[in-house]
């Protein structure tokens, strides 16, 4: 009796697991496995002009950095909001070295107001720096720690 009990707890196990997947497994699907960036993101829901390259970064309605590259687990190119929605970040337009500390890097506004004064930034980590709106990377030397981003411009 108690084999027979067994027996029909496990056929009706496997026959649970034959159905259709869980809402939670569903949920899950195509989410980057690091959980640093969200699935990637149709243009037309972002507004997004069609001349994105692979490689690119640029700032999205909501102020957060779009990039396109690896949208998700199975390595899909489109725009992938980052988790980086940092406000000192979302009005910058140019970056300069401040006369007073030639280490430091000051992200300024268009009308040129200091938004942020960032530490260890790695000059030559400075990168895609044209007349398109394109954004310019700034990250810290640091391993691990978070980068900025600032619009095209280059220093004063």
């Amino acid at each position: 009796m108690l084999l027979r009990c067994i027996f029909v707890s496990i056929a009706g196990l496997l026959c649970a697991c034959a159905g259709a997947p869980s809402p939670d497994r569903v949920q899950i699907q195509g989410t980057p496995p690091d959980n640093t960036l969200t699935p990637r993101l149709p243009r037309s829901d972002q507004g997004l002009p069609p001349d994105w390259f692979l490689g690119d970064w640029r700032v999205g309605a909501s102020g957060c950095m779009l990039h396109l590259g690896r949208g998700d687990a199975e390595g899909a190119s489109g725009p992938v909001e980052t988790r980086d929605c940092a406000p000192p970040w979302s009005g910058a337009s140019r970056w300069r070295r401040p006369a007073d500390d030639q280490s430091l890097f000051d992200i300024l506004t268009p009308e040129g107001a200091l938004l942020w004064r960032a530490g260890a930034i790695q000059p030559t980590a400075i990168a895609g720096v044209n007349g398109e709106g394109r954004l310019v990377r700034l990250y810290w030397a640091q391993e691990g720690t978070h980068g900025g981003w600032v619009r095209p411009g280059g220093e004063e």
